[in-house]
């Protein structure tokens, strides 16, 4: 089972991680830096057209976004 996700900022693909496995444990990280603005939107979509929808395992995995504030302008 494999699954992509995309990062997304103000409706624009800014990152994505594909991950997935064969029948073992798999795990996807990636990092981006951004410069956002007050009123700026962020958020984290499955990409429709790869793999399956599930953002969890059947065994009950994980999945986590954060976000941290270096600086502020």
């Amino acid at each position: 089972m494999w699954i992509q996700v995309e990062l997304v900022k103000n409706g624009k693909v800014i990152g994505r991680v594909k991950v997935g496995d064969y029948g073992y444990w798999a795990i996807g990280t990636n990092i981006i830096n951004t410069h956002l603005d007050a009123g700026d939107d962020v958020w984290v979509q499955h990409s429709t057209n790869q793999g399956s929808n599930m953002i969890m395992s059947r065994n009950g995995g994980y999945t986590m976004f954060t976000g941290h504030l270096v600086t502020a302008d």
